[in-house]
């Protein structure tokens, strides 16, 4: 390796750094707020060859989803207008869920409310492929829609949870026989105990609420890591975030 004087070095000036606007290392763009409108905007092109489109299996059958990395907000909420330009994680997929439709139940995925309420279309033929599916979302590509966040937490007991531990860190902790899963290298920790936590419920908007250090009253942003307030687990547990209530954009 050459010494200091042997580099040649000139006088040369390098861009200015901004000190001030350096991200914490190892941080991540957080969550959009929860219970906001927000208007997004499709990726230009979502044909069945772009690298938008993935398949899962459920009980035998398979579903599409649409994965997307690049969903483009263009719109906010006045507190939240530092969010627009943002490209945002989102995934949708053509799985039906229970819903409630006054006293009855039906089953409609996200991918059906997407095709409706933004595409337009009103009514999908009997028995409708994947590749119907993927040939309808294909049409939002480029359209601006909006919709409101939603976050819930899971307290997954498929999953390792994550406990606080003394010195303030998060970490798996040593289990055994039920309630316990094996890791990829083989350890054997606590799984979570199932709860699941609602943003739509009052319990878990109080639990997940931040406070004023002074007033002590909600200030209107909410923690995206929350505890499970099971006596017995207490895991640290993560939001996830998703869009619901889908409507155009009209001009």
């Amino acid at each position: 390796m050459p010494k200091l004087s042997e580099l040649g070095l000139g006088k040369e000036t390098l861009d200015t750094v901004d000190f001030d606007t350096m991200p914490k290392q190892g941080g991540r763009v957080p969550l959009l707020q929860p219970g906001h409108d927000f208007t997004f905007q499709f990726p230009a092109d979502l044909g069945p060859n772009a690298d938008y489109w993935d398949t899962f299996q459920y009980e035998g059958k398979t579903y599409v989803s649409l994965v997307l990395t690049n969903l483009k907000v263009v719109q906010a909420p006045k507190r939240f207008e530092d969010r627009v330009g943002e490209e945002i994680k989102w995934r949708a997929n053509n799985m039906r869920m229970e819903r409630k439709r006054g006293d009855t139940t039906v089953s409609f995925s996200t991918a059906d409310y997407l095709i409706k309420e933004i595409g337009g279309v009103a009514k999908l033929q009997a028995k409708p492929t994947n590749q119907l599916y993927i040939q309808e979302l294909s049409k939002l590509a480029g359209k601006a829609f909006i919709a409101k966040t939603v976050w819930n937490w899971r307290c997954d007991k498929k999953r390792p949870a994550m406990f606080v531990q003394e010195d303030g860190s998060a970490s798996m902790v040593e289990g055994a026989g039920e309630g316990s899963v094996t890791t990829d290298d083989g350890q054997q920790v606590q799984a979570g105990c199932g709860n699941r936590y609602s943003f739509f419920k009052a319990e878990t908007r109080a639990l997940a609420a931040e406070r004023d250090e002074q007033s002590g009253q909600p200030t209107g942003i909410y923690k995206e890591v929350i505890l499970c307030t099971k006596a017995e687990c207490g895991a640290r547990l993560y939001a996830n975030f998703d869009l619901e209530n889908f409507r155009p954009v009209v001009k």
